[in-house]
C-alpha cells in the first residue's frame, strides 16, 4: 500500500487538524445500506408470540424483548420503565416533553408519532396490501385486518342487524352509517 500523506489545516494557534475527506464519508454511507439490504425480499423473519415481522433478523432479537417482561430502560422523569430504547424515547417526547404535532398534507390528521402518520397514508394511496387469510378482505393496516378477524370471525360477535333491509355488521358505527341511505 502506498504511503499516504495525511491532509491538515493549520489554526489560527499554530495546531493543526486533520481534514477529513467527507466525498469518501459520503460514498460510503451511500453505499453501506446496500451491502445491508442484499437480502432475499421473500425472507422475513416472524415473532413466534405475535404478529411483528421483519426483514432483519437482528430487529427481531431487539423486538423480543417486549415479550420478556425486561424494562430495563427506566424513565427520570417518572417510575415508567420501557422494554427499549426507542420506547422510552417516545415516552418522554408524549409524557414528558412538548408532543409534536404531525399533520398530514392531504387531510386533516395529525399525530405525534411519525409511525402513525405513515400508517395513515395508506388512507389516500388506496393501497390494501394486508389480506384476512380467512375471508377476501382486505386492508391498509395489519392492524385493521387484526380487527376485522376478532369482530368478523368470532362466533360470540355481536352483529347490528339493519331494520330495513339485509345489512348486518359488527360495527355499531357502521351501520348508523348504513342506516343514511334509508333516509
Amino acid at each position: 500500500m502506498a504511503n499516504k500523506r495525511r491532509k491538515t489545516q493549520k489554526l489560527e494557534d499554530g495546531d493543526s487538524k486533520p481534514i477529513i475527506d467527507y466525498k469518501i464519508h459520503l460514498a460510503a454511507a451511500v453505499h453501506l445500506p446496500k451491502l445491508n439490504i442484499q437480502k432475499n425480499e421473500d425472507v422475513s423473519f416472524k415473532c413466534k408470540e405475535c404478529e411483528y415481522v421483519t426483514k432483519l433478523k437482528g430487529n427481531l432479537k431487539v423486538h423480543a424483548v417486549v415479550h420478556s417482561g425486561e424494562r430495563n430502560f427506566p424513565c427520570e422523569y417518572c417510575p415508567y420503565k420501557a422494554t427499549q430504547s426507542s420506547s422510552l424515547k417516545t415516552h418522554v417526547r408524549l409524557k414528558h416533553g412538548k408532543p409534536r404535532k404531525l399533520k398530514c398534507e392531504l387531510c386533516k390528521y395529525t399525530t405525534a408519532l411519525r409511525g402513525n402518520l405513515k400508517k395513515h397514508a395508506v388512507v389516500h394511496t388506496g393501497e390494501k396490501n394486508f389480506k384476512s387469510p380467512l375471508c377476501d378482505f382486505r386492508a391498509g393496516q395489519s392492524s385493521t385486518v387484526t380487527t376485522h378477524i376478532r369482530l368478523c370471525h368470532r362466533q360470540d360477535a355481536k352483529m347490528f342487524q339493519c331494520e330495513h333491509c339485509q345489512y348486518e355488521t359488527p360495527h355499531k358505527g357502521n351501520l348508523k352509517k348504513h342506516n343514511a341511505i334509508h333516509y
